[in-house]
């Protein structure tokens, strides 16, 4: 057998792996797993957003919005009180979607199973399960970024910003320009001061005819519409509302 040396030079090079730590943060929520739909909808009935709605006819628009607000936090609170947890915060991956997401929790529900019966049938589940689950992340995350590859041909711009992305090079440059929000704010205010004392002398134009629209009346708003417009609403929230879009709509 004839040995034979490649006239290829040997490439060394080295790629960043490492997976950035996981940092644990407090965060504050309602138990949802402990709150009965039932008992919540009994006590919803009780109180005064739904007890005496003649009550609430002469009450302004910030009126009910506050009795709202307290009368619903007040039931969430005994219903579902809010408690304090560790949350990982951990950056997802970019082809991380929903189709992910619900894996991940079907995973994690059989998991729990299996720790609360022991038995052979949820266990197999389980690993069954992780390991489906482990097989889907590789064929999104390969799919993602041949995706990105194939639409980055053509542009070597492009092509090295994503492998960089892939090997780990990126850099951090938020906090690379040195400058301050008062700052910013000082600069903008400046340059229209500046734009204002250089148009100061100039003549203001001659607009013959200008566009006028006025509001005369208003559509009075059934509640029939009301329901409609909060049973086609997303089921979207943020912190400052008292209950979820999805606990109001079944109550509507």
């Amino acid at each position: 057998m004839v040995h034979q040396l490649s006239d290829h030079a040997v490439v060394n090079f080295k790629l960043n792996l490492r997976r950035s730590a996981s940092t644990r943060q407090l965060v504050t929520r309602r138990s949802w797993r402990n709150f009965i739909a039932a008992d919540f909808e009994a006590y919803l009935a009780a109180s005064r957003l739904c007890a005496d709605l003649r009550s609430l006819a002469d009450l302004s628009p910030d009126d009910l919005v506050a009795l709202y607000d307290t009368e619903m936090t007040s039931l969430l609170d005994k219903h579902c009180p809010e408690v304090t947890m560790r949350q990982k915060q951990r950056k997802l991956m970019p082809w991380f979607d929903a189709e992910c997401r619900a894996s991940r929790r079907r995973v994690r529900a059989a998991e729990q199973r299996f720790r609360r019966t022991h038995q052979d049938a949820d266990k197999t589940s389980w690993l069954t399960q992780s390991k489906s689950l482990r097989l889907l992340y590789e064929q999104k995350n390969r799919l993602y970024w041949r995706t990105k590859i194939d639409d980055s041909k053509g542009d070597s711009r492009k092509l090295w910003r994503t492998l960089s992305s892939i090997m780990g090079d990126t850099k951090n440059t938020c906090n690379s320009s040195g400058h301050t929000a008062d700052e910013f704010a000082t600069f903008f205010a400046n340059k229209v001061d500046a734009v204002r004392q250089s148009t100061s002398s100039t003549a203001l134009p001659d607009v013959a005819v200008t566009a006028r629209h006025a509001l005369n009346e208003w559509e009075l708003v059934t509640p029939e519409a009301v329901v409609k417009l909060i049973g086609n609403a997303p089921n979207k929230s943020c912190q400052l509302d008292a209950a979820p879009t999805w606990l109001v709509k079944p109550y509507r």
